[in-house]
């Protein structure tokens, strides 16, 4: 029985890069497909480079990418890499870490889990597919739904959620940082899960 008694609503958000799985691979091919093909000046897209901006904004992934392109040309095309990198893992799947959809399975008799990250619209859904985890995610969120930042979507599931108490589970720093919001009550730790490498963990 998940845990959803009077006045108290439990919930775990996680994050997805470096948290449920690595697209690194799957995202240099279909970057540097569409990018090759644009007649700007660009950053090749690099394990390196992808560990940088990896749980940025995609504006921020806009600037970093096509440098000294207008700002809404950059957006378009870093929407069509996007588009590019759904299509690949339609095809050929993302490199998912161990175990998911049992843990996902097992968490979701007890809570209530979330999905929320700074990509953009339509990534969260196929990892979800990808990973066979749709029937226990009970809503996500996303930079591309709202054009808000990580720690204002944060804030906007809570209450829009009901969650009197959560979790975001997450692996940068960046994720850290995000969750370090002085308008909430919270504690940082770092964990290890099964599945997640190496993760912060904000209580709300």
């Amino acid at each position: 029985m998940r845990v959803t008694m009077a006045m108290e609503k439990l919930g775990l958000i996680f994050d997805v890069d470096g948290t449920l799985c690595d697209s690194t691979e799957v995202m240099k091919i279909a970057w540097n497909e569409i990018l090759d093909q644009v007649p700007y000046h660009h950053v090749k897209m690099t394990d390196e480079f992808i560990s940088r901006y990896m749980g940025k904004p995609m504006d921020e992934w806009a600037k970093g990418v096509l440098p000294g392109l207008d700002i809404d040309t950059a957006c378009e095309i870093v929407r069509q890499c996007s588009d590019q990198e759904y299509t690949e893992i339609e095809r050929i799947g993302t490199n998912l870490y161990p175990d998911i959809q049992k843990t996902f399975r097992i968490l979701h008799g007890k809570y209530h889990l979330y999905i929320l990250s700074n990509c953009g619209i339509g990534y969260i859904e196929r990892v979800m597919k990808c990973a066979g985890i749709e029937e226990y995610v009970d809503a996500h969120l996303c930079n591309g739904d709202t054009n808000l930042d990580k720690p204002d979507n944060i804030r906007q599931m809570v209450k829009e959620q009901g969650l009197t108490r959560c979790a975001y589970i997450g692996d940068t720093e960046r994720d850290h940082e995000c969750c370090a919001d002085p308008h909430s009550e919270h504690c940082i730790e770092d964990c290890s899960f099964h599945f997640f490498p190496s993760c912060w963990i904000a209580i709300y």
